[in-house]
């Protein structure tokens, strides 16, 4: 139970209580007033239907979410014991209340109701009723205690695990820079005096009933300010905008030398200060690679002197800076549009939260309160939009000056990207500095006017005879040296004038002779040695490798090739678990599994740093955890052909570097203590350090598998039985379903083939490994293809999904509180159906994850060419569903569809149409849905709320919803309408053979589309044949497309 929720109960549950003791009260009175009246009698049947009600809700409650839950397709914990006691104690509770009404129902008479009180009053004296009734009450009041008690116990732990999401929440409050610290500490202090109110209340030997009351009050007063506060969105969207190693770049890069790119500010050497104090639009600096840029961009984004000078420019409103720092090696986040644009809107957000609701309505309004809401993924088409709107409204008056750095580090087209930033510094509240390498497409763009551009390395050399006197003075052999003050200059200037501005270079000359004065060397040998250097990087690079000795080049080339290979920089650790294999004469692979203790653990990540350091002479160095390049040049240089082969050439005999690092990873495995072991969350899904772990060394273990088949097949063996050998740790875990589970999620086809044939692979789990497939959150096409070939069933459901307790389940039954009827269909657990669920990002109840990875995979056409059914029903409300084939049609309009490839959109949907689906399926939704609507913006296609339509109606009122809502101009012919064209068309093609009625579809083609796309619609879907429309409606949509690339370049909107 979340804390919210659980709050909500326990305040529902004091009610109970309360309202348990005022009806005990009252009977009571009416039975000893000797006057014959009662203080509270004329509300006794209004308390009693209170208590009726509560008791209810809390009976049902556990069923509720045990149903939500699967619908969510997720496992809840067990009840609590307290709960679960609660639960007995409640309706044992309500059958004496029930017994107590019945003695008073049969006392009624009619009349007015003094006269039915008199009556009641009459007969309670009776000697007959006395008795029951005073039984009754003590029952009841012995309930009431018990009730307490557990209450008590319960309430604590709700109070106590918010308490713990608040505490949470100020720790990622922290961690994200979010200025919202008062609220929490508000917050804080409710809850802690909602503990002494407890602990008060459970320590008083009879609980005084207006106690109660007073404490149901604050509890729901505290869940009604906890749930309405935007600090929940507010997080949620910031946390939804950040991603892993966003900052990384940034940590990684050299701060500037002490007293260099000083002359930045100087207005005789630079136009940078004069931009940021008068003009607006793009700063462009430039210059060598290994020049100093990121250096230079990450000194300016930080020095006060920049702040200082852009305030007068900013004047009263303030100035707030942001940065981002493209990275080539890094991951695709790190040298992407996507990383860019989230990693901007987090830093305008944490400043400025209220501008969530004004950049991003849509989103503000589908983001649900809770503990721990998750915000959908961001798709490039939004976060353009939000920007516009930081262009385009005049009510956002706050000023930016933004520091993008390394745009040649982009892993895409350098044009869009300039078009991009040169569009969003229009606006006069914004300012953009960038820098990059010197190419042609930058030049073209940005170097067009000398006051907004500089080239680092004409402007350094000053710089670079400081950096190189102080690296070379800081030597401890330096001032001993026996040779004069002129001598030494001589030497550092010689050095400035080779360096051409290059810092890196004269980082790893000034190492070079930093080894000469280890020697005890004179001048002429510090001379001889800087001469024979060579004056460019890569000839550098080239020498530095060549003096590595030759008893390591073997490793010298695994250890680079692994530092090329994967997506972000891995860790120490795995250096030295690859590392091992080289001087450890046990197999430590095939070995038992052993902890490494704190203190070897750190014994081995510091004689890894040494070795790296020996076998690559300083060109991998250790950042923070992991092993970097020490520059992107050295990476660019060892990516050329010539280097590729070199390394291949001196690598170990056999070398694969995939199954290298997964090897690494599985020895890393064995070594480290996982003592909270995993936690499965829902039939095929669990969550834990380990399954991180484990899910990096399968993804390289599938790329390695078609070179090194049986080494991967023994792998995974030894891996199996590693976890097998730990769960000695894990009570009540099954390692070997969790690992099989992972198996079948990962891209091991062949593996899976092999096991799959193994008697009793798969008792251990519940569900079909096609379901387990189904929800990866990696799809595998081969493997989803192969478990379809092998007979595997799409449309079979998966009926064990609902998990409840045998003892609540036994309960609920014998006091029949479970509906006859499951409120949600459970056809809805098959593989098919669960996969368009997990991918579909549609609606506020439809959360897709990856959608555009299950397009580029095709899978879509996997499921349906082997029989999936697209008139298959999904829940997407209680209640109401919608076929597969409606929830693909409508995604259409998706902003998802037009930022990925709409080629597989209709490829994916030619599959569909060949499965004959049902345009006359119902369309209906309950109110929840239109509760949760996106902004204005969406294109509606749903019905009116209390509205019955059909898919093909549906999808026309989107069509014509498209034509109303599109803008003037460019808009009209964008994208979007072109690929509806082509979706139109082919649905009309396929009408025409299978004689669908589809007329309304023809009506609405006219209105919709321009004349001329119109008819080439309509009069290719009169054409029918053998010939599929689905290649014929790909290739205009490319010919389509080509057409309005400059107008969409140029559009109205950013991206569009």
């Amino acid at each position: 139970m979340d804390p919210l929720s659980g709050l909500a109960v326990a305040a529902s549950l004091v009610q109970f209580l309360d309202f348990t003791g005022r009806l005990i009260a009252t009977s009571t009175e009416v039975l000893r007033s000797e006057g014959g009246t009662s203080f509270e009698n004329d509300n006794l049947e209004k308390v009693y239907q209170k208590l009726e009600r509560l008791g209810s809700s809390l009976i049902i409650a556990p069923q509720q979410q045990q149903q939500q839950a699967a619908h969510e397709s997720q496992a809840l914990p067990p009840p609590s014991e307290h709960v679960t006691a609660l639960i007995q104690l409640s309706v044992a509770c309500k059958s004496n209340c029930n017994e107590l009404l019945e003695i008073l129902q049969k006392l009624k008479v009619s009349g007015g109701p003094n006269k039915l009180w008199r009556s009641v009053k009459a007969s309670l004296k009776e000697a007959s009723h006395r008795p029951k009734v005073i039984a009754i009450e003590l029952r009841l009041g012995r309930t009431q205690q018990a009730m307490i008690i557990h209450i008590g116990a319960i309430l604590w732990e709700q109070v106590s695990e918010v308490g713990q999401t608040l505490k949470h929440l100020r720790c990622e409050n922290k961690e994200l820079h979010f200025t919202n610290e008062q609220r929490m500490v508000e917050l804080s202090t409710g809850i802690e005096k909602l503990r002494i109110d407890i602990r008060k209340s459970c320590q008083e030997p009879k609980t005084k009933q207006h106690e109660l009351a007073d404490l149901s009050n604050s509890l729901g007063s505290l869940h009604e300010i906890i749930s309405s506060s935007e600090q929940y969105k507010q997080q949620a969207i910031l946390a939804s905008l950040n991603y892993d190693r966003r900052m990384s770049r940034h940590e990684s890069i050299t701060d500037a030398h002490l007293d260099t790119f000083k002359w930045i500010y100087d207005a005789t050497v630079s136009g940078f200060s004069s931009w940021l104090r008068t003009q607006d639009g793009v700063f462009w600096i430039s210059g060598k690679p290994g020049s100093g840029k990121s250096t230079l961009m990450k000194y300016i984004a930080h020095s006060q002197e920049t702040r200082q000078i852009l305030a007068e420019w900013a004047g009263s409103e303030g100035v707030t800076l942001l940065s981002h720092y493209f990275w080539s090696a890094g991951t695709s986040m790190q040298k992407s549009t996507q990383g860019l644009l989230q990693s901007l809107l987090h830093d305008i957000f944490r400043e400025y939260p209220s501008y969530i609701r004004i950049m991003c309505p849509e989103r503000w309004a589908g983001t649900k309160i809770g503990p721990a809401p998750r915000a959908e993924a961001w798709s490039i088409s939004e976060m353009l939009v939000a920007f516009e709107t930081i262009v385009d409204q005049e009510s956002l008056t706050a000023k930016f000056c933004i520091f993008i750095d390394g745009l040649d580090e982009y892993d895409g087209e350098f044009s869009g990207l300039c078009d991009m930033v040169k569009r969003i510094s229009k606006s006069p509240n914004i300012k953009i500095c960038i820098s990059s390498r010197p190419l042609n497409a930058f030049e073209n763009a940005f170097g067009q006017e000398s006051s907004q551009k500089l080239y680092v390395h004409t402007l350094t050399s000053n710089d670079i005879l400081r950096f190189a006197q102080d690296r070379l003075q800081s030597h401890c052999r330096w001032a001993a040296c026996a040779f004069d003050d002129a001598q030494k200059l001589a030497l550092i200037e010689d050095l400035g004038s080779r360096s051409e501005g290059v810092f890196l270079w004269v980082f790893l000359v000034t190492e070079e002779l930093r080894r000469g004065l280890d020697n005890d060397d004179n001048i002429r040998h510090l001379q001889r040695r800087l001469e024979k250097l060579p004056r460019d990087l890569e000839r550098l690079f080239s020498h530095i490798l060549s003096t590595v000795e030759e008893f390591y080049h073997n490793e010298m080339a695994d250890i680079l090739q692994i530092a090329l290979h994967p997506n972000a920089p891995l860790p120490v650790y795995i250096y030295g678990c690859h590392l091992q294999q080289y001087y450890d004469e046990a197999d430590v692979l095939r070995g038992p599994v052993e902890v490494l203790t704190d203190k070897a653990k750190s014994e081995l990540l510091n004689r890894t740093r040494v070795q790296i350091n020996a076998r690559t002479n300083g060109l991998l160095e250790k950042r923070g955890a992991c092993v970097e390049f020490l520059h992107r040049t050295v990476r660019d240089y060892l990516l050329t052909r010539e280097m590729c082969d070199f390394l291949a050439a001196k690598s170990t005999p056999g070398f694969d570097v995939n199954y290298a690092i997964s090897r690494a990873y599985v020895i890393s495995i064995k070594s480290t203590a996982f003592p909270r072991g995993f936690s499965r969350i829902s039939n095929a899904k669990c969550t834990g350090n380990i399954i991180m772990a484990l899910e990096i060394a399968l993804s390289y273990a599938s790329d390695a598998a078609d070179c090194n088949t049986d080494l991967v097949f023994e792998l995974l063996d030894e891996l199996e039985r590693t976890l097998v050998d730990m769960s000695s740790e894990w009570p009540r875990m099954c390692p070997r379903r969790m690992f099989r589970d992972l198996v079948i999620q990962s891209n091991l086809p062949a593996y899976v083939s092999m096991k799959l044939s193994e008697p009793g692979y798969r008792d251990l789990s519940p569900v079909s490994p096609l379901y387990i497939a189904s929800k990866a959150s990696r799809y595998s096409p081969n493997t989803i293809k192969l478990l379809l070939q092998h007979g595997e069933l799409p449309n079979k459901p998966e009926d064990n999904q609902v998990i409840f307790m045998p003892s609540t389940i036994k309960l609920l039954l014998q006091h029949d509180e479970l509906p006859n009827k499951p409120e949600y269909n459970q056809a809805f657990f098959t593989p098919w159906l669960s996969f368009v669920r997990e991918v579909s990002p549609w609606g506020p109840q439809l959360r897709g994850r990856s959608f555009s990875a299950a397009l580029e995979c095709g899978l879509f056409s996997i499921f349906l060419v082997h029989g999936a059914d697209p008139n298959g029903q999904l829940p997407v409300t209680a209640g109401y569903s919608l076929s597969a084939f409606a929830i693909y049609l409508q995604l259409s309009f998706s902003s998802h569809v037009s930022d990925t490839s709409p080629e597989t959109y209709l490829h994916s949907l030619s599959s569909f149409l060949e499965r004959d689906p049902d345009f006359s399926a119902c369309v209906k939704l309950e109110d929840d849905f239109y509760n949760q609507l996106p902004g204005a913006k969406s294109y509606k296609w749903w019905p009116d709320q209390g509205e019955t339509s059909t898919v093909l109606r549906a999808f026309c009122d989107g069509l014509s919803n498209v034509r109303s809502m599109s803008p003037p101009g460019g808009m009209i012919q964008s994208r979007r309408l072109k690929l509806l064209s082509r979706i139109v068309e082919m649905i009309l093609c396929e009408g025409a053979k299978r004689n669908w009625d589809l007329e309304l579809l023809r009506s609405t083609s006219l209105k919709v589309f321009p004349e001329y796309m119109a008819k080439r619609v309509l009069g290719n879907s009169d054409k029918t044949g053998d010939v599929s429309i689905e290649p014929v409606a790909r290739k205009r949509f490319r010919e389509d497309e080509e057409d309005g690339n400059n107008e969409i370049r140029r559009g109205k909107r950013i991206g569009c």
